[in-house]
């Protein structure tokens, strides 16, 4: 079974808001079913069956005659989570597989003090990380019959099976389990139906925080009758949720104080959740109602949250709804999804029958046909079996020339491409060598390039530095030696303060060094000198 039953149901049966709050994601589940899954056949027709509106759902959420739902057609319903009971259980290890089962509807009837005249549905997983070395811990979840019974009597009278039963609070998951929701990041869906409401957190596509919600449509309108004083059914409630009802204005302020006390629920769970994972933030709100809101109370909730809402009908299904409600459409393909083989909760006592062939009487009867139709046909299969080997012999023959003709066929033309293959590495040897040649050429052109630049910078630099510091220049001599620029020049001047001046701005341009000056010689009132310098 899924780790959504686990991750679900942990603290949401018929306890407290303070039992209701559960986290789980820090402990792994692997899950023993004790539930057949049904065949991997393709259903002809899925439809919903609305257990307290008594009518059948499509799809697209569109009511059925009953008349058109056969015996053919698989059927789905969903019932109210609370009316779950859990337990956990030990049992060692060493319990034989073909006894868990018992063991753990024993050891949970006993916790939970239940009648063992009772009946009940169970489902059950076990931990992946027990405490005890010497023992596991099971999760263990009973639906009584007779709440079962009580709901689909008249149902099950008409139409013999149900093929699927859910709690509401599992059939958000399929959203993830069919790819209509990424399982990136993180999203909220709360459900508020007519006697059952839940608040669900899904981070990687896991539930890591759930919980049921008092505030229901039913008890909003309980409240609003007694706000006011009027007697409504619930369709009738349903027109002044969303402002329709001619005197809607006029209940304004009790109908103010109904979304204020739903929206205070959400606001608290969401705020426990986020303390509980700081680490994780919601990206949206899915809002799912079985009686439909005011477009405005949307943006309204996501403002007071700070994190955008939105119907869950705006979910991109591929359908068109005729009800604000899709928990139906959810509950089909959820069934789909149990029809086609995977593995999820499924709770139901009204099992379709496997096809003929796969019972043990069928089976047998099957096996007991092939045997006899076998032992007729043995003498007449000899024959065909040994006129076959004859013809597989002949055909042989003629094969094991026409593959040796291939054969030499083959080894010819492999020769040729050895030769082409040789030929081809040769032209690439020569055309490698002819490209190193070309590329130590231009390494040559651009480091005689680059000398070409430096020389005519260091002209520049004497001729700049000699003009502003009153320095004449006779003569420049530039020239390599052992990996080094070495410079010479021939230099007159007034003073010797004016070759100083030189110096110093040639040693403070940070390109050369070793700037210095020979002997400095008076000749015809004028000071002459030789300047050495080596380029950085």
């Amino acid at each position: 079974m899924s780790l959504y039953l686990a991750r679900v149901l942990k603290e949401v049966m018929l306890q407290s808001s303070a039992q209701d709050d559960f986290d789980t994601k820090s402990t792994h589940y692997q899950y023993d079913s004790g539930v057949a899954v049904f065949s991997k056949k393709k259903a002809t027709e899925i439809l919903f069956f609305d257990s307290r509106g008594l009518e059948f759902l499509d799809l697209s959420n569109q009511a059925i005659p009953q008349e058109r739902v056969s015996s053919s057609t698989r059927l789905v319903s969903a019932i109210p989570s609370l009316s779950l009971l859990r337990a956990v259980v030990e049992l060692p290890k060493s319990t034989a597989p073909d006894l868990i089962e018992e063991s753990l509807l024993e050891a949970a009837y006993e916790q939970l003090g239940l009648d063992v005249e009772e009946e009940y549905a169970m489902q059950y997983q076990r931990r992946g990380m027990p405490y005890d070395a010497a023992r596991y811990e099971y999760d263990v979840f009973l639906l009584p019959h007779a709440v079962i019974h009580e709901r689909f009597e008249g149902l099950v009278e008409s139409h013999s099976y149900i093929d699927c039963l859910i709690p509401y609070i599992f059939i958000p998951q399929v959203l993830y389990k069919r790819g209509y929701l990424s399982p990136k990041g993180s999203q909220v869906f709360i459900h508020i139906g007519d006697d059952d409401a839940f608040f669900l957190l899904f981070d990687e596509g896991e539930v890591i925080y759930s919980k049921s919600l008092e505030t229901k449509i039913g008890n909003l309108r309980e409240l609003f009758m007694d706000r006011t004083g009027l007697d409504l059914g619930r369709e009738e409630f349903a027109k002044y949720l969303t402002g329709r009802a001619p005197d809607s204005e006029s209940y304004e302020g009790a109908l103010s104080y109904l979304y204020q006390t739903l929206f205070s629920e959400i606001e608290e769970t969401l705020s426990f959740a986020r303390r509980l994972h700081p680490n994780v933030r919601p990206e949206i709100i899915y809002l799912n109602t079985a009686a439909k809101f005011k477009e405005e109370l949307y943006s309204y909730l996501g403002e007071m949250l700070m994190v955008p809402c939105a119907r869950a009908s705006s979910i991109p299904l591929g359908m068109d709804y005729s009800r604000d409600s899709i928990m139906a459409t959810l509950a089909i393909l959820y069934a789909r999804t149990v029809l086609e083989g995977e593995d999820l909760p499924n709770f139901t006592i009204y099992r379709r029958p496997d096809p003929f062939l796969k019972r043990d009487g069928g089976r047998v009867v099957t096996l007991l046909g092939i045997s006899l139709i076998l032992s007729l046909a043995y003498p007449f299969y000899e024959g065909i079996r040994w006129w076959s080997l004859d013809q597989e012999v002949d055909f042989s023959v003629s094969q094991s020339a026409i593959f040796e003709a291939k054969a030499k066929g083959y080894q010819g033309e492999l020769a040729r491409l050895k030769e082409e293959k040789e030929r081809l590495e040769k032209a690439i040897s020569e055309k490698e060598e002819s490209y190193r040649l070309f590329e130590t050429s231009l390494k040559e052109i651009h480091a005689w390039q680059q000398k070409y630049v430096d020389k005519s910078r260091v002209l520049n630099d004497f001729l700049k530095t000699s003009f502003q510091s009153g320095v004449s220049l006779e003569n420049l001599l530039i020239e390599e030696d052992n990996g080094s620029v070495r410079l010479e020049v021939n230099a007159s001047a007034q003073g010797q303060r004016a070759f100083s001046g030189f110096l110093r701005e040639l040693g403070e341009s940070g390109r050369y060094f070793e700037v210095g000056t020979e002997e400095i010689v008076k000749e015809e009132g004028r000071h002459h000198s030789l300047i050495k310098a080596v380029i950085r």
